[in-house]
């Protein structure tokens, strides 16, 4: 039986554009690898998922070419889910951001919101239990989030 051939699509995700200098540098970041881990005492789910981040020219505001050269490099960003963010629980989007709360204070906050409300990382462990799940776009919209206000990772 022939081999099936396959086109692979990467995740990719336009984010913001860097200064440096008063150079505009396009950015784009491309997912390479997500965790999952389940604490074996609590079983809170904490997802981290790594991102690497490449620069393109600024071509009148479009992207240009790869930048590869001395002092301009590709970098990391790691970005975590877990239950110091509450989110909506029917689409995953934060809407609360754990400082430095106790964590009663944390609980009571939250308790005390009229709008639904799931941890973050309680959401993932749903999603990975009862729900048919695509993978990109979920990864495509957790890059989107933390590339807006306040995380703005990628600025």
């Amino acid at each position: 039986m022939a081999l099936a051939p396959y086109n692979h699509e990467f995740i990719e995700v336009e984010v913001q554009d860097r200064v440096i200098g008063g150079t505009i540098i396009k950015q784009k970041a491309i997912f390479n690898r997500m965790d999952i881990l389940q604490n074996q005492y609590t079983g809170a789910v904490n997802v981290t998922v790594w991102v690497r981040v490449n620069l393109f020219a600024n071509v009148a505001g479009a992207y240009g070419d790869k930048l590869d050269g001395k002092g301009l490099s590709s970098y990391d960003i790691t970005l975590t889910a877990d239950n110091n963010s509450a989110v909506d629980p029917t689409t995953g989007a934060i809407k609360f951001i754990r400082f430095t709360e106790t964590d009663e204070q944390w609980k009571t906050m939250l308790e005390s919101k009229v709008e639904p409300l799931m941890l973050q990382g309680d959401f993932f462990e749903y999603l990975m239990n009862y729900a048919p799940v695509e993978i990109a776009p979920m990864l495509r919209n957790f890059i989107v989030q933390a590339n807006s206000a306040p995380f703005n990772k990628f600025a």
